[in-house]
């Protein structure tokens, strides 16, 4: 967790197909007809001659077309099967989420563990949407130790489905849900100081809200990320854990990358450490969207984070 993570899989396997895992939660219950309709409409659309998505794909990747209209489908079932995933989970009774969060390979959960034991910086965990990162993220809060409370900064509207499913966290966690409408930064703050743990998203589309960006190289073009995470990550000296998932054969997988330590070094300025653990958590993310790019959930909006006069798809 100290060293740099190395870049897993390679862009044909991750994309070839829907594996077993992207479609657990399409297994989980009767799936609704209008999504089912929506799905057999976009493979409709992934057939025309231009496709903004997949030229985007193309041009962030250097993929040709063919292999990029896969990663556009894939990416569109990853998406459906985490809404069915999500739903069932607010559903599962305790016993039924425990198999389901057993089921998620996490090879490096005792390095995990052992890294955060005796922690006195606060934590930050932060993710992407990529995988069925829901069940992976309470798999994850299981290896925290001494975890009492943890917050997360979520979508505007408020979703008892997500009330729901905090049900299967560790018994004794106070959960706060946090809203981006609400401006939720001294609330953050205050959570992190008092010994929690905090959880946001770092590519949340600057389309989705008022959101405050700072340029970043997001799969290696210039582009605009939430800057909020690294705001925060700094203002509270926090160390910062990135963690991703994506589906592997008929499991998921869940991967944890080196901490970022966010307090200012020696004469480092909080606006350049703010920069710093910026550029570390973009170049993480681009990492993990070039290994799975099937698996990442957002090329639909991906040419929000690089506005319409650099858009690398034109």
């Amino acid at each position: 967790l100290h060293d740099d993570a190395p870049a897993t899989g390679a862009t044909q396997a991750a994309i070839a197909q829907p594996s077993g895992a992207a479609l657990w939660g399409l297994r989980m219950h009767r799936y609704p007809t209008t999504r089912m309709a929506a799905s057999l409409r976009y493979q409709r659309l992934t057939r025309q001659r231009h496709d903004p998505t997949v030229a985007a794909i193309v041009a962030l990747l250097g993929e040709p077309e063919r292999v990029a209209r896969r990663i556009a489908q894939a990416s569109y079932v990853q998406n459906l099967a985490f809404e069915a995933d999500y739903d069932w989970l607010a559903r599962a009774s305790p016993e039924a989420a425990a198999a389901r969060l057993a089921h998620i390979n996490f090879p490096r959960a005792s390095e995990l563990t052992e890294a955060l034991t005796g922690r006195r910086q606060p934590l930050l965990l932060v993710t992407l949407h990529m995988g069925h990162y829901l069940p992976a993220l309470l798999r994850c809060v299981q290896h925290i130790p001494q975890l009492q409370e943890l917050a997360v900064i979520t979508r505007p509207a408020r979703s008892a489905r997500e009330d729901a499913a905090c049900r299967h966290l560790p018994a004794g966690v106070r959960v706060n849900i946090l809203r981006l409408q609400d401006r939720p930064l001294r609330s953050a703050l205050a959570t992190l100081r008092a010994g929690g743990v905090l959880l946001t998203m770092i590519d949340v589309p600057p389309s989705f809200g008022r959101l405050k960006t700072a340029p970043a190289a997001l799969l290696g073009h210039p582009a605009h990320l939430p800057v909020g995470p690294a705001t925060i990550a700094v203002s509270a000296g926090a160390i910062v854990l990135p963690l991703a998932t994506w589906p592997e054969g008929r499991r998921d997988t869940l991967d944890c990358a080196a901490l970022v330590d966010a307090r200012p070094r020696r004469g480092e300025s909080r606006q350049s450490a703010t920069a710093r653990v910026h550029a570390a958590l973009a170049a993480q993310v681009s990492t993990w969207i070039r290994g799975r790019p099937g698996a990442w959930m957002l090329w639909g909006h991906v040419g929000a984070y690089y506005g319409s006069s650099a858009d690398p798809a034109g």
